[in-house]
């Protein structure tokens, strides 16, 4: 009895732990995706984890702040970058400057909050929304870049996503 509670035990570590090693070196590709991969766990994923449409652009190898020094970053008006999550509760990350614009977060197809990315002095790796608590399940994000010239600048920039 002891024997078999302890062999479930592993199957389940062993499980666990491919998953996490797929997320892991699915983290460290810096290729755009046509579709976003469902992640399972809570976490904070770096900027490869959102599948981008085109008008976007990676940034890699960067050591100002960036989380594991990458983002997404665009300024197309209509381009967008999504992530699938399942979890109850997310927080954006990213870039902040002089050239920053405007982007439209979106919930499950829902409008949910525009977003800024003007500061006076660029900053990384800072919080640009959290979302409200969401029943946990299978969730899609989408950020798109609205382009509108209410800022200096047009980029929308992210480099990171933490979910629970």
């Amino acid at each position: 009895m002891h024997r078999l509670r302890l062999g479930r035990s592993l199957r389940t570590g062993v499980a666990c732990l491919a998953a996490v090693v797929c997320i892991l070196v699915g983290n460290r590709v810096a290729r755009a995706s046509a579709s976003p991969t469902l992640v399972p766990t809570a976490s904070t994923y770096d900027a490869s984890a959102f599948a981008v449409t085109h008008g976007w652009e990676r940034v890699v190898a960067q050591s100002d702040g960036r989380f594991h020094g990458m983002s997404v970053r665009g300024y197309h008006p209509g381009a967008s970058a999504a992530f699938d999550f399942w979890g109850s509760t997310f927080r954006l990350y990213g870039v902040v400057g002089p050239g920053g614009g405007l982007g439209l977060v979106t919930i499950d197809g829902h409008p949910a909050y525009i977003m800024n990315f003007y500061a006076p002095r660029k900053s990384t790796h800072l919080v640009v929304y959290e979302s409200p608590k969401l029943t946990r399940t299978k969730h899609r994000i989408e950020l798109k870049i609205l382009g509108e010239r209410t800022t200096p600048g047009r980029y929308v920039n992210l480099d990171g996503i933490d979910v629970r």
